[in-house]
C-alpha cells in the first residue's frame, strides 16, 4: 500500500493525526501533486486547524486551479487566513502525546 492509500484508510478510520504523516511523506516525494494537499487539507480541518487546511487547499488549488474536491470545500473557508504548517516533526511530537494517551486511556480502562 503506498502513503497516499495508507493516509486515506487512517483518515477513513478516524486517526486523523496519523494520516497527516502519511501525506506529509507522501508529499516529500511528490510536492506537485493536489490531491495529497487536499487531503492534508482534509485532516487539518477533521483536526480543527483551519488555518492549516485552508493553506493546503490553496497549494491543491494552485496547482490544478480546476481541482473537483478541493472547490467543493473551498467556499466554507472563505473567512480563514491560511497558515503554513509547523514542520513535521511537531506532527510526529503530537502523534506521539496521541500514542501514549491511547496508552494511558487503555490502562485505565484495564
Amino acid at each position: 500500500m503506498d502513503l497516499v492509500q495508507k493516509g486515506k484508510q487512517l483518515a477513513q478510520d478516524g486517526n486523523y493525526v496519523e494520516a497527516l504523516d502519511a501525506f506529509l511523506l507522501a508529499l516529500e516525494n511528490d510536492k506537485e501533486n493536489p490531491d495529497i494537499h487536499f487531503y492534508l487539507g482534509l485532516c487539518y480541518s477533521s483536526l480543527e486547524e483551519f488555518r492549516y487546511a485552508k493553506y493546503h487547499y490553496q497549494m491543491a488549488l494552485t496547482l490544478q486551479p480546476d481541482h473537483p474536491k478541493t472547490k467543493m470545500v473551498w467556499d466554507g473557508l472563505k473567512d480563514v487566513v491560511p497558515e503554513k504548517p509547523p514542520e513535521r516533526r511537531l506532527t510526529r511530537a503530537a502523534a506521539a502525546k496521541a500514542a501514549e494517551a491511547a496508552k494511558a486511556a487503555a490502562a485505565t480502562a484495564a
